[in-house]
C-alpha cells in the first residue's frame, strides 16, 4: 500500500490527547527529559513508559470492566499504580504521543507467539504506526518484554538492539503483511503479525470487550503478568514465576495459590486489597501454551 506518512495517517477521530494529565504522567514514569518532537523523546517515553507499566489482567480477572477512555486509562495507570494489557497501554501511549504533537494511529495485529508467520490467527492485539518524514515508526507498548523498547522503522529485515539489550526486527510475509520478531536469547521468536490498515479506538472498544469476555480468551482464566524494567524480565503465568536476568539466566519457580499475591506485591509493585488478594488465591491455576494463544474460530 503506497502512503503518506504526513497525511494519510493522520487519525481524524484522536486519542483524546488534550484530556492527559501529562505532568502526572510523566512524574509517574519517572521522564523528566525534553519532550521536543525527536526519536530521542520518542525513544525516552517509549522505554519509560514499558518498564514502568506492567502487562497484566488483574481486572478482568476481578469481572471489572476495562475502559479505553483517557480518564478512565490515567486514573487506573497514573493514579492508581497499575498496568493493563494491550487495549490500555496503546491507548494510553497514544494519547501521550497524541500530546506531544505526534501524528500517530492504532493498527490491528495477530498474535503468534512463536508459531510460524503463516499461521492465522483472530486479530485480538493492538500496535501503533506514528508517521516520521517519509515514512513510519513502528511500537507496541502492550505486549510485555518481546514489545518494542523504543520505536523503530517500518522497515522489513532491520534488527535493532536496542539500549537495554533487547533486540526486535520486522519482516515482510508473502501475502504483505507485517511480523514483528523478537530475539529471545534462544532465537527469534514471532509475536505478532499485522497490516498497516488503520484502527480507532472505537475498533478496540469491540475487541476489548471480545478479549474480557471470549470463552477462549487467556485473560480471564488465570493470572498474566509481564514486566522488563530494564535489567531483570519477571513473569508470572499462572503459577508459574520465571526471571530473566540481562545475561540470559533463566529461573523458574512454581507458586502454590496462596503465594501468589505476596508474589505479585513484591515482583511487580503492584498493592492489592484485602479482596484482591483472596480473590486471587481462588483464581491462580496453571495455565497452557494453548490457552495463552486464546485462539478463537
Amino acid at each position: 500500500m503506497e502512503t503518506n506518512a504526513q497525511t494519510d495517517f493522520v487519525d481524524p477521530y484522536g486519542w483524546d490527547g488534550d484530556l492527559l494529565d501529562l505532568d502526572a504522567y510523566l512524574h509517574r514514569i519517572g521522564y523528566t527529559g525534553p519532550l521536543t518532537r525527536s526519536r530521542a523523546t520518542l525513544a525516552a517515553l517509549n522505554h519509560a513508559h514499558v518498564t514502568t507499566f506492567p502487562f497484566e489482567n488483574l481486572d478482568v480477572m476481578a469481572g471489572r470492566a476495562i475502559r479505553l477512555d483517557v480518564p478512565s486509562l490515567q486514573d487506573k495507570f497514573v493514579r492508581r499504580g497499575r498496568g493493563g494489557y494491550c487495549y490500555e497501554q496503546n491507548c494510553l501511549f497514544a494519547a501521550v504521543l497524541e500530546r506531544l504533537g505526534f501524528t500517530v494511529t492504532g493498527v490491528n495485529a495477530r498474535i503468534l507467539g512463536g508459531s510460524p508467520d503463516h499461521v492465522l490467527r483472530a486479530a485480538g492485539h493492538t500496535a501503533l504506526l506514528i508517521a516520521w518524514d517519509d515514512h513510519f515508526l513502528f511500537t507496541d507498548v502492550g505486549v510485555g518484554a518481546v514489545g518494542t523498547p523504543e520505536p523503530v522503522d517500518l522497515a522489513p529485515g532491520r534488527p535493532v538492539t536496542h539500549p537495554d539489550g533487547r533486540r526486535t526486527r520486522l519482516d515482510r510475509t508473502d501475502h504483505g503483511l507485517w511480523v514483528l520478531y523478537s530475539d529471545t536469547g534462544a532465537g527469534w521468536q514471532t509475536v505478532h503479525k499485522f497490516s498497516t490498515d488503520r484502527a480507532f479506538r472505537a475498533d478496540y472498544v469491540d475487541a476489548n470487550y471480545i478479549a474480557q469476555h471470549h470463552p477462549r480468551s487467556p485473560f480471564h482464566k488465570t493470572y498474566l503478568i509481564d514486566l522488563f524494567d530494564g535489567a531483570v524480565h519477571r513473569e508470572l503465568r499462572g503459577l508459574t514465576v520465571v526471571h530473566t536476568g540481562s545475561d540470559g539466566a533463566r529461573t523458574e519457580r512454581t507458586l502454590t495459590p496462596a503465594a501468589v499475591p505476596g508474589a505479585v506485591e513484591e515482583l511487580f509493585g503492584i498493592a492489592l486489597s484485602p479482596t484482591e488478594r483472596e480473590l486471587m488465591v481462588r483464581r491462580s491455576r496453571p495455565i497452557s501454551d494453548g490457552e495463552l494463544m486464546g485462539d478463537r474460530s
